[in-house]
């Protein structure tokens, strides 16, 4: 019940064949319900328990995001979130109902320590400084937190965090292009993801009477090299792809592309005039 739809190794990104072994050092995309993301984690030497005590640095308007999804998803979380404006952490205060702020700075390593960093098991840097975040991502790497994530826009940052081993890094301009992209894409596009600093997108979408994908079984559709179905969302619930699987007009189809492949899943999804 997973599907790896995307490899890339030495540079090189395709969508691997049934008969292709994975090495130490390769990057795997797969596709899996979510009941099994911990399980295929796992098994990729990535497993690890939930994380019950967070520490985020920056209440801004995504920090502030943050929190709220986090208050609103999870449970048992022991959630702080540390702040450098006092007008801001004030704000906080009042908006969340089970995080505690801290004022002050998040390359400070006292209020490291008040916001007890050591104990922590991921803190996430997300103020609008690449300085800061790093900063804060080795304060806290160093002083025995667990697990990094920050928010980083500049290339030398992120390939610094990732060599010295400090920890992960998110892309605010991968994020936006994908916002911007599934609004550009042609088709019934419902979402769309660009991986591999935007040599792929994992682009899902609502397939149509008139589309190609109805009717022929997956093997019979014989895809162009670089694209590879990883699911299939239907009546709700999730179908893991076969040869003999045939697509159904109304049925979600999450499919991994090469950028340059992408013309090809928009064709899949558009609705042709003679439809209406």
């Amino acid at each position: 019940n997973t599907v790896i739809v995307g490899l890339l190794r030495n540079g090189g990104l395709t969508t691997p064949k049934l008969n292709d072994k994975l090495i130490v050092g390769d990057t795997a995309y797969i596709i899996c319900p979510t009941e099994l993301a911990k399980r295929n984690l796992s098994i990729f030497g990535k497993g690890e328990e939930d994380a019950r005590r967070v520490v985020l640095v920056g209440g801004g308007l995504i920090g502030e995001e943050v929190a709220l999804l986090i208050e609103k998803k999870t449970e048992n979380i022991s959630l702080r979130i540390i702040e450098n404006n006092q007008e801001r952490a004030e704000y906080l205060s009042e908006k969340l109902e089970k995080s505690l702020i801290i004022l002050g700075s998040g390359v400070d390593r006292d209020i490291l320590k008040e916001a007890e960093i050591a104990n922590t098991e991921i803190l996430i840097s997300l103020t609008d400084s690449d300085e800061t975040n790093f900063l804060s991502a080795a304060l806290a790497k160093s002083d025995g937190c667990k697990k990094i994530l920050a928010l980083l826009n500049n290339k030398d940052f992120q390939n610094l965090i990732e060599s010295v081993d400090i920890g992960n890094f998110i892309d605010p301009k991968a994020i936006t292009v994908s916002s911007i992209l599934m609004h550009i894409r042609r088709g019934h596009i419902r979402r769309l993801h660009t991986l591999s600093d935007g040599s792929a997108e994992i682009i899902e979408g609502e397939v149509s009477a008139s589309s190609d994908m109805v009717g022929p079984t997956i093997q019979e559709l014989d895809l162009p090299k670089g694209l590879r179905i990883g699911g299939i969302f239907r009546d709700n619930k999730v179908i893991m792809p076969q040869g003999d699987t045939k697509i159904k007009e109304g049925d979600y189809v999450t499919i991994f592309s090469i950028t340059d492949k992408v013309h090809d899943v928009e064709q899949f999804f558009r609705v042709s005039a003679s439809y209406y």
